[in-house]
């Protein structure tokens, strides 16, 4: 008897390990002292409509364990790689996380301004946790509202096009995690749908609902 129990003992001991081993453990250093509200929430794949994409709730994730005034670790307890929005005042960061992850961030104040905050991540996964933010920063050099302004919506539909098909290719070359990339092509498909009813609820000719549908089944040609 005595020796089951030790064998279950064990057993448990080892299982116990092993979950640990499987947790996610994000070191923080934290120069704001509390200030930048750094947090991380799972996040679902979008789903998307033809009139944009649907609602959907954040929910909290991760352990927080302060070390000292300025560095705390979030533990989040994972048996599969999920997609979470890392949060902060400010701005945010999409990432993937799986088991067994270690990460480091720094948190600090954008320059003089006490209003932003800069999230930096750091150590093995920092191209995994980066890669979203860096792209939608270049994203952002070329946003295309203004273009939309003074042309036709002829010549607006093509502007659309060749911005998304631009940053698909950018999304594929750049991010090659399967989960975050979908999720990148999926934003992009909502943002046509976006500029769509922008440009045709400023342009004399609106769009049909048979060119509507032309446009959605060239954007999911295997549905949605």
């Amino acid at each position: 008897m005595k020796k089951i129990c030790l064998l279950i003992l064990s057993i448990m001991c080892s299982i116990t390990q092993l979950m640990a081993s499987n947790d996610v453990v994000i070191t923080v250093l934290d120069k704001t002292k509390g200030a930048s509200c750094l947090t991380f929430s799972q996040l679902p794949k979008i789903w998307i409509a033809i009139d944009g994409y649907k609602r959907f709730d954040l929910k909290s994730i991760g352990e927080k364990h302060i070390l000292n005034d300025s560095v705390y670790m979030i533990t989040v307890h994972t048996v599969k790689p999920i997609l979470v929005d890392c949060g902060w005042l400010g701005d945010g960061n999409r990432m993937i996380i799986t088991p067994g992850d270690r990460a480091k961030i720094v948190a600090e104040y954008a320059g003089n301004d006490k209003q932003k905050f800069k999230i930096c991540f750091s150590g093995e996964m920092k191209e995994n946790y980066n890669a979203y933010r860096n792209l939608k920063i270049e994203f952002r050099k070329n946003e295309i509202w203004n273009l939309l302004e003074s042309v036709s919506l002829q010549k607006s539909v093509k502007i659309i096009d060749s911005a998304y098909t631009s940053k698909c290719k950018m999304i594929s070359a750049n991010i090659k995690l399967g989960l975050l990339q979908s999720f990148m092509l999926n934003e992009e498909k909502a943002k046509v749908f976006f500029y769509l009813e922008h440009a045709n609820s400023i342009s004399r000719n609106k769009l049909t609902c048979n060119d509507l549908m032309k446009i959605k089944k060239q954007i999911f040609p295997f549905g949605y």
